[in-house]
């Protein structure tokens, strides 16, 4: 089975729960949103096929030996068929870390943590259709740049992720979680900061 893949690479994670974890981000090509302010708009650049074989054989030429996490990223994953790739990292014993918009469900899918990241203009009904024993933890992030950017039923507690192409984002998700602390938590693009991948 083939994957459609943007880019294979090695770094920490710089956003969510996880901040600051050295991982393998696997990219996946495409995507079934079209967001104005999406950060990673070359999913869209040609890409590489790779089956599970070539694509564990690169996360080991990329990262030592005692790597425990790999990160499938997008673009979004859940176009593919990412439960059979799911099954052969954790045979590797990798934990896996799988980031969607939460628009699409794969059942039987092999994964550690869940990261959600629900877009404006989608039903937030859509995430709670991912039954809790697909991951040990399931994240739920919202990119904000105001108030209009919050659901009015949010999935709680969550992330506020500032939007980075919104002046002043930064300080409203500040002042959204010092407002609400049981609620939200804030989430800083950390690879931003620091200007690496």
């Amino acid at each position: 089975m083939s994957f459609l893949i943007s880019e294979v690479f090695y770094s920490i994670q710089g956003e969510g729960q996880r901040v600051g974890t050295p991982a393998v981000f696997v990219r996946f090509s495409g995507c079934n949103l079209e967001c104005s302010w999406c950060d990673t708009k070359y999913h869209k650049d040609p890409h590489t096929e790779m089956d599970s074989s070539a694509i564990i054989q690169r996360i080991q030429e990329l990262a030592p030996a005692d790597l425990e996490w790999v990160v499938l990223t997008g673009g979004e994953p859940l176009l593919q068929n990412v439960q059979y790739l799911t099954h052969k990292l954790k045979q590797h014993g990798y934990k896996v870390q799988v980031e969607t918009n939460g628009t699409l469900v794969r059942e039987g899918m092999f994964v550690d943590h869940l990261t959600i990241s629900p877009k404006l203009g989608h039903p937030i009904r859509e995430i709670l259709l991912f039954p809790q024993r697909y991951a040990k933890v399931v994240e739920v992030k919202y990119v904000v740049g105001c108030e209009t950017d919050i659901p009015l039923d949010p999935y709680t507690p969550a992330s506020l992720q500032p939007n980075s192409t919104v002046p002043g984002a930064i300080e409203f998700c500040i002042q959204k979680v010092k407002e609400e602390p049981n609620k939200w938590r804030l989430s800083i693009q950390l690879h931003k900061v620091l200007n690496i991948r």
